[in-house]
This record gives structure tokens, sequence and C-alpha cells, in this order.
């Protein structure tokens, strides 16, 4: 069984520091799951990412919902 994915931000990046000065962003996304093969909609689940480090801090500032 095939099955094809989208995610979606649920809501802009969000960027926290570590006590060591690390930075961590969250990232919720809602993930849309579609069978190929049944030509369905499987469901939405949401997804708790996390981006560490370097990236979090660059990457964190595209991350924005509706973007």
């Amino acid at each position: 069984m095939k099955h094809i994915g989208m995610a979606r931000l649920g809501r802009d990046a969000e960027v926290r520091y570590l006590s060591n000065g690390d930075p961590v962003a969250k990232l919720p996304l809602a993930v849309t799951v579609y069978d190929k093969e049944a030509e369905h909609n499987r469901g939405t689940q949401w997804i708790e990412a996390t981006m560490w480090g370097k990236q979090a801090e660059a990457l964190a500032q595209y991350m924005v919902k509706g973007s």
C-alpha cells in the first residue's frame, strides 16, 4: 500500500535557547495522509518537530504559518 503525505505548518516556529545557549526550534506540523490506492484522505495527524543548533536559528525565520 502506498501513502503520500503532506505537512503544513500549524503555527510559526518557536525558537528557545537552552541554558548553554544552544537554540532549539519547535514546529507543529499537520500531516495529511492520502491513500493513493483507495483514493481517499486517511486523516490528519499532528507532529511536533524539533530543529536544533544553527539550523534552528537560520530556518525558523522562514517557518511562518501561511507563507
